[in-house]
């Protein structure tokens, strides 16, 4: 597909921003960084983005998207099979994507205040696919009665990304690298701990 010149810089520009804020984080990557690291005039990505801000909505929004996007249609399936479903995709695609996996991590670590908006909007399709499934298990039984839902399942969705959120932890202490980690017996088993959270 024939992509103009102009489409391809944007693209060397979110490439680079993307780079750049894994490494550093939102507050340790400027503009001038990043573009550096695209190979351009650092004047060049204000042509594409308003200011930093903008630029790293556009990253994390690209992001969560391949999150979203690697979510199985688990309805037909039982409360706990699509749990299971919606975080092993998760998991999945943060361990096929270290950039985004460590963009993930600079969030939670900054309390996701550098630009809360964008990562929200991209992680709330994912927080709302789970909270459905958490609140079906409860309404059939399958799953521990009076759970919060919404709480229960912003928790479960922490824990299971609590490799990426302490990677070190799991290396020094277990020897858990991200090969390891990216495992399907790996996976299987930090989707088994989550689920304890919710059976009866």
């Amino acid at each position: 597909m024939f992509r103009s010149r102009a489409e391809r810089t944007k693209d060397l520009i979110l490439l680079a921003a993307r780079r750049c804020f894994a490494a550093r984080g939102f507050d340790g990557a400027t503009m001038d960084l990043i573009a550096a690291e695209a190979g351009v005039n650092k004047a060049l990505p204000y042509n594409y983005f308003t200011n930093k801000q903008d630029l790293y909505a556009a990253v994390t929004r690209e992001c969560f998207l391949r999150q979203v996007e690697s979510m199985p249609d688990e309805r037909d399936k039982s409360p706990a099979e699509r749990v299971r479903l919606i975080l092993g995709a998760l998991l999945r695609a943060l361990c096929a994507d270290p950039e985004c996996a460590q963009i993930l991590r600079w969030e939670l670590a900054g309390g996701a205040s550098a630009c809360l908006t964008a990562t929200r909007n991209g992680k709330k399709p994912i927080l709302e696919r789970l909270t459905e499934a958490i609140a079906e298990g409860a309404r059939d039984g399958s799953f521990r009665p009076g759970l919060e839902v919404r709480e229960v399942a912003l928790h479960i969705l922490i824990l299971a990304q609590s490799y990426f959120i302490c990677r070190e932890t799991f290396e020094d202490e277990l020897g858990i690298g991200l090969e390891t980690f990216s495992e399907p017996a790996a996976i299987d088993r930090v989707t088994d701990y989550c689920l304890r959270v919710l059976l009866p």
